[in-house]
């Protein structure tokens, strides 16, 4: 049975962060440098692994809510869901294009959204099934 139907939204939320980190890793492991400069007078600022476990977590949390929300409100709301959140991918990479990084950082940044997206929306809209 699949990991994330059988153990529920908490299993796709772990799951995406673990993706993020473990792109984290990668990225570092190839010395690409994860610094990006926002441009806006103060020093340029490391993209460390709490700051993406955390942006992970709390971003994925944040999905589940709305998710939540709109499964509760809406007629159709795992569909509006997933319109949002594809959305929301496509605007998160704005940022991206918008701050001075190195190539490498911004492949790395971008497959990071990618990944927490590619495992997100397909699987967090899952019901979870009790074991048989």
């Amino acid at each position: 049975m699949n990991i994330f139907i059988r153990y529920g939204k908490a299993s796709a939320i772990l799951s995406a962060r673990l993706a993020a980190c473990v792109l984290w890793f990668i990225a570092h492991a190839l010395n690409v440098d994860l610094v990006v400069d926002m441009r806006n007078g103060q020093p340029p600022t490391p993209v460390g692994l709490a700051q993406v476990a955390g942006f992970t977590l709390s971003l994925s949390l944040l999905a589940w809510g709305v998710l939540t929300a709109l499964e509760k409100y809406a007629k159709h709301g795992k569909t509006i869901w997933r319109i949002l959140a594809l959305t929301t991918l496509a605007v998160s990479f704005l940022p991206i294009l918008g701050v001075e990084a190195s190539v490498g950082t911004k492949i790395a940044l971008s497959l990071m959204h990618g990944a927490v997206a590619a495992v997100l929306v397909p699987w967090l809209p899952l019901k979870r099934q009790d074991p048989a």
